[in-house]
């Protein structure tokens, strides 16, 4: 519930706050991660 007011917040204080790419920029880091992990594991 207090992630959605702090949506709120945002969206009424940063009307031009892209969060839209927040996410997908969020999920290639952990992809990235998750490919470098996968290297790692690799022989």
């Amino acid at each position: 519930m207090d992630d959605d007011r702090e949506m709120q917040y945002h969206q009424a204080n940063h009307p031009f706050h892209s969060h839209h790419l927040m996410v997908p920029i969020s999920c290639f880091i952990s992809y990235a991660g998750y490919l470098r992990q996968s290297q790692v594991n690799v022989p």
